[in-house]
Parts: C-alpha cells; structure tokens; sequence
C-alpha cells in the first residue's frame, strides 16, 4: 500500500522558518520538534529567502491605490474649501 504524502500548511510553515532564521536550534532539532525532516526545513528556508527580495522589489497593489486615492482625497478638500470661500464671498457681495 503506498502511503500518502502529508501536506503542511501556510500557517505551520510560518511557524517552522523563523525558527530556522533564527539558527537557535539546529536542523536535528527543529525537525524533531516538528516531526518534519531537515531538507524540507532547508527547502522552506530557502524557499522564504529566495522570496523575501519580491517583496521590496515591486510596490504593494494597494500602495498604488492609496496613493491616487489620497490625492483625490486631497484634491476634494481643496475643492471643497474652494467652494466654501466662493460661497461665502457671494454672501457678501450685495446684489446688484
């Protein structure tokens, strides 16, 4: 009977590779406290490190949006204000 390959989860990764950044313990260890064999530690390890450069290498989606956002933000409030103090000025001027 072939066994079936056990699959980890994102969660139980994330709390495997700070470990394995951290150097504390070694492979021997962790892989016994997780029940996990050393080369797949190193390959998540190196999996995270190879990706961590993409993650300051390109802006953030949102980062892009907050930004034109901001602005619009911005701009409505000049307009606003703006408006406001034409406003105001035609209270003031009498009617002709």
């Amino acid at each position: 009977m072939k066994k079936q390959r056990r699959s980890f989860s994102k969660e139980f990764k994330l709390q495997v590779i700070p470990e394995a950044l951290k150097e504390r313990l070694t492979l021997n260890e962790l892989s016994q406290k997780y029940e996990v064999h050393p080369n797949q530690i190193s390959a998540w390890k190196q999996d995270f490190l190879n990706k961590a450069e993409q993650v300051f290498s390109s802006p953030a989606p949102n980062a892009v949006d907050n930004e034109s956002q901001t602005e619009q933000y911005e701009q409505g409030i000049v307009d606003g204000v703006i408006l406001q103090k034409r406003h105001k000025n035609r209270a003031v001027l009498p009617n002709r």
